[in-house]
């Protein structure tokens, strides 16, 4: 039914990506999700090996830009920047994952003009090197 509200009221915008509450789902619903019209699948953390289900393009969200422990505030950019650095280390060591993209988890509830700026400023400072290539959800997940 969201999918369908989605579409209807979204129309060629929307794509049929599902993002879990709280970014978990069980593996015998994620093999479902194809039936019921979703392309698409994101989480929280590296894609699970072995666990893909046909017809479905899982690409998730490493990035956290909140501070869940210090009561939902926006990261520092100090703090984002050194986990994006973490992320992009531990992406070397581990060469089979280097190809999947990184996701940046923004949480819309949480939404704010800092976490605006914060991510205005990563993505500025980032976008002009020449390892760095930002994508569209709409590039990530019809790819």
């Amino acid at each position: 039914e969201g999918l369908a509200l989605i579409r209807s009221g979204f129309g060629n915008r929307s794509i049929p990506v599902l993002v879990p509450p709280w970014n978990r789902i069980s593996p015998r619903v994620v093999t479902q999700l194809p039936r019921l019209g979703f392309t698409g699948l994101s989480t929280w953390k590296p894609r699970p090996v072995g666990q893909r289900a046909q017809k479905l393009t899982q690409v998730n969200a490493h990035l956290d830009v909140i501070d869940w422990r210090r009561g939902k505030v926006p990261k520092s950019e100090s703090l984002v920047a050194s986990l994006l650095l973490r992320k992009l280390r531990w992406r070397r060591v581990h060469a089979t994952r280097a190809t999947e993209p990184l996701g940046i988890l923004t949480h819309h509830l949480l939404w704010s003009a800092e976490v605006e700026a914060v991510l205005e400023n990563l993505l500025n400072s980032t976008r002009k090197h020449p390892a760095v290539c930002w994508m569209s959800a709409r590039d990530v997940f019809d790819s």
